[in-house]
């Protein structure tokens, strides 16, 4: 990993925790809860992922992503929250399905956890493209995704203690 990277991804911990942070406050632990796409968090969390999955995956170096639809998100802890949804690859504006546990540091200064899991067998630069995001495909799959998320057979995955 180069140095820029490694600073870049430090940069972005430090602004999702605290987005984090803010987007748990008021909620409680158990509860599920509502993060808007176009929040702070959702727009972090899209240069952030991009950021890990190229530390491991040379093919991410010309991907990105441009958006999360965010469809269950629940407070496990006063600083972490599993999340899950689609995202949308920045090459094809496609969906792909995606689920996180985040925890943040407990100054909020930066990631203490992350469990990432993203992609499944689809098409694409990368293979995992699924329906154009603004299509009626996309719609239905955003419907049923939640219902197959424990079955979807992920092509990424990241761990970060």
């Amino acid at each position: 990993m180069t140095r820029d990277l490694e600073a870049r991804i430090l940069r972005l911990e430090s602004q999702l925790a605290s987005a984090l942070l803010s987007a748990l406050q008021n909620v409680e632990t158990g509860a599920r809860f509502a993060i808007e796409p176009s929040s702070e968090f959702c727009a972090i969390l899209e240069y952030y992922v991009a950021a890990l999955l190229r530390q491991k995956h040379a093919e991410w170096e010309k991907e990105s992503l441009d958006g999360f639809a965010l469809l269950r998100a629940f407070k496990n802890t006063s600083r972490s929250a599993v999340i899950s949804g689609a995202c949308i690859l920045i090459s094809d504006q496609a969906l792909t399905p995606f689920s996180a546990e985040v925890m943040a540091k407990g100054e909020g200064i930066g990631i203490a956890s992350i469990h990432l899991k993203l992609g499944e067998r689809g098409a694409g630069p990368l293979r995992i493209s699924g329906p154009v995001c603004n299509s009626t495909q996309a719609q239905c799959y955003l419907v049923e995704l939640p219902s197959r998320l424990h079955r979807v057979h992920w092509s990424y995955q990241f761990d970060k203690p």
